[in-house]
């Protein structure tokens, strides 16, 4: 066997693997962390006609428990669910489509706060490091 063909055989494999791209991956969110997985299962009832039933009396936990991640979403929530129970129910059909897509994923996160603790000190307030004094040459 020529020098040629045995070089083609030893580098098919290595162009033949190259030829099939990155494998893809599905990534599973699990409602378990998203702590407005249920409200959003509740309000897509209600958008589909369910009238309020007992869960009504677990709308102040769910809302805290979105208040601890997301105190925007919180105050959306709670205003809006207040509205739902004062609502007939065509009312609370067309508000339950509204909420769901106000409170509808985002595949962003949230900007962290950028607040410094309370016993930090402004940059402004801390002097500026100065140089230490050079050596004496001898």
């Amino acid at each position: 066997m020529s020098s040629r063909a045995l070089s083609v055989l030893l580098l098919f494999p290595l162009l033949a693997g190259c030829q099939q791209g990155v494998p893809e991956k599905q990534i599973v969110v699990k409602a378990s962390n998203d702590p407005l997985h249920e409200p959003r299962q509740i309000l897509e009832r209600y958008a589909q006609g369910q009238p309020l039933a007992s869960e009504v009396s677990s709308f102040p936990a769910m809302v805290e428990n979105v208040r601890k991640s997301d105190p925007e979403r919180a105050d959306i929530l709670q205003k809006g669910l207040d509205e739902l129970q004062k609502g007939g129910r065509a009312a609370r059909v067309t508000k339950a489509k509204e909420l769901l897509d106000k409170l509808k994923p985002s595949m962003t996160a949230a900007p962290a706060a950028a607040t410094p603790p309370a016993d930090a000190v402004p940059a402004e307030a801390t002097p500026a490091a100065e140089p230490a004094p050079a050596e004496p040459k001898p």
